[in-house]
């Protein structure tokens, strides 16, 4: 759904619900294990303003994840 080019409506969907998931441990877990984070530097780059925000977000609250654990 994040890479779908026809709808860039689907895309903000998505990341909405990504965002949201990434507040638990599991989902980070998960968001990492299906190589989402290229796909999320990708949409930084070239997404709308709202999907840009969201990746941030979640790109964000993944490197805490991984912060705190160090």
């Amino acid at each position: 759904m994040l890479t779908d080019s026809r709808g860039a409506a689907m895309v903000d969907k998505a990341l909405s619900i990504l965002s949201v998931l990434s507040s638990n441990t599991e989902a980070k877990a998960a968001i990492v294990k299906v190589s989402t984070i290229p796909v999320l530097i990708d949409l930084l780059r070239t997404g709308q303003p709202r999907g840009k925000e969201n990746a941030a977000a979640i790109l964000l609250s993944l490197f805490l994840e991984k912060k705190e654990r160090l």
